[in-house]
């Protein structure tokens, strides 16, 4: 695949479009022509391994997702309902949705070897964890004109820019460690995604990256913790003695000691002591540095940095119904559509446009997410009174639920001489509860009665 070569066939083709010259002064060949060298590499400025947007520091960030179950939770929740939504590319002149488009064709099949779920997954994934994510064209098994280039995401935390202080970027190097054989793109190769970073115009930086003092104390309490069982779940402590031991009689009481109270299985076993010996405690207890609830704090600083409430990460300590439903809605509105705006309007002007598609644009439906949805319950209560204050005709509530329209069915229960519409109402509730109280079964029922009535009432 093109995304694993030389500088020199990287950066050998030319294809660009109308739009690609525009955004870029000249196209393809404008970078390809020969300033695009590997000896520019050189002229990177070394990373301060302080910069968050290193490539030793994106790396670490990265690895937080194997070994740290907060962020895995949080990277692998969003870039799931991230990957649930259909990337659809619509008409910007009449909003409707083009199937048959290049783009919208090369979004179901990235490429031979992933599926369009995968895709956004580790697009997403990779935007949390590092604040980039990086798609890469590849123009060599794609060549047909009019059709858009696989697609690959790349390790985003090898990935480096070369800026340019006339074309601001020159290129992208894909850092293996190879030197000046590690891989090399034109502008027009590379689809970037990238959150605010207010110390680098170029890079991104992702939630993880105000995380860094969290996890790390988050991770050194497992680590003690850890080590506290595995060295017998007993508080640190030294054998005082008044004198002086020789190394016979202190190796023997060191064998003793290591044989009697080393382990878990061994943990609160009395202390025997002789001979002048006295224990003295110098640590504390996990119970006493409170490492629980320290957890449960970093675990609220994961959540609140990445926008995911409790109720999504799992945790229904504080939660019941009512508030689960206002935590869903809040994660959609306030985390998931913004982010999804943001990836969106990258694809419309680095895929749609730049492969000549400007009467087109990318869109995330985020309405269709389930949590936005209304249940039958509201939704039915929601009906019913705008059917009982004339809002709604009857056949309008009847294709509501798909049922046929009526002779006579397009008034309201006013215009047809219904003086107490609420009357209508308790009539088909009769022995199902009441019609404000009821579950979702028995609203079903009582749907279906209402419609009887409406067709008795127009008759």
């Amino acid at each position: 695949m093109s995304w694993v070569k030389n500088a020199a066939s990287a950066l050998g083709k030319a294809v660009f479009t109308p739009i690609v010259e525009a955004e870029t002064g000249g196209g393809r060949d404008a970078v390809a022509g020969g300033s695009l060298r590997p000896e520019y590499l050189l002229a990177i400025p070394p990373a301060d391994d302080k910069d968050p947007t290193s490539k030793g520091i994106q790396e670490e960030n990265a690895r937080l997702f194997s070994i740290y179950e907060w962020v895995n939770t949080c990277v692998n929740r969003i870039s799931h309902s991230a990957a649930m939504l259909e990337c659809s590319i619509i008409n910007r002149a009449s909003d409707e949705s083009d199937e048959d488009n290049p783009a919208a064709v090369r979004l179901k099949i990235p490429n031979p070897w992933m599926t369009e779920f995968e895709l956004w997954e580790s697009t997403i994934a990779w935007l949390q964890l590092t604040g980039n994510a990086f798609w890469i064209y590849d123009y060599d098994a794609t060549a047909d004109e009019g059709v858009v280039p696989y697609i690959y995401v790349a390790a985003a935390s090898k990935m480096r820019v070369i800026p340019d202080k006339e074309k601001w970027i020159k290129g992208y190097v894909l850092d293996l460690g190879l030197g000046d054989q590690n891989p090399v793109y034109a502008p027009e190769e590379v689809v970037h995604f990238k959150m605010f970073n207010p110390e680098n115009l170029y890079l991104g930086i992702g939630p993880v990256a105000a995380l860094r003092a969290t996890s790390m104390l988050d991770l050194n309490a497992i680590a003690y913790n850890q080590n506290f069982f595995k060295q017998g779940a007993q508080v640190d402590g030294v054998l005082e003695y008044e004198g002086h031991l020789q190394d016979p009689d202190y190796q023997r009481l060191r064998k003793q000691f290591q044989e009697r109270y080393h382990g878990v299985a061994k943990q609160h076993l009395p202390i025997i002591l002789q001979g002048g010996l006295s224990w003295k405690q110098t640590g504390v207890t996990p119970r006493d540095a409170e490492f629980l609830r320290g957890r449960e704090m970093n675990r609220e600083a994961v959540f609140g940095v990445y926008g995911l409430p409790p109720a999504l990460g799992g945790i229904f300590r504080y939660a019941n119904y009512a508030n689960s439903k206002q935590q869903y809605k809040y994660y959609w509105n306030e985390t998931m559509a913004p982010l999804m705006r943001r990836v969106e309007q990258r694809v419309t002007r680095d895929m749609v446009w730049r492969f000549g598609m400007t009467d087109y644009k990318a869109w995330f439906d985020i309405s269709k997410a389930p949590a936005l949805q209304e249940d039958d319950v509201a939704r039915t209560k929601r009906l019913l009174n705008s059917l009982e204050d004339g809002a709604i005709t009857i056949n309008e509530f009847r294709a509501e639920y798909g049922y046929d329209s009526l002779p006579g069915g397009d008034k309201t229960l006013l215009e047809i001489g219904v003086s107490d519409p609420a009357e209508v109402f308790e009539d088909a509730a009769e022995n199902l509860g009441g019609w404000e109280n009821m579950d979702t079964a028995d609203w079903e029922a009582f749907v279906s009665r209402v419609t009887d009535e409406l067709a008795r009432e127009v008759a």
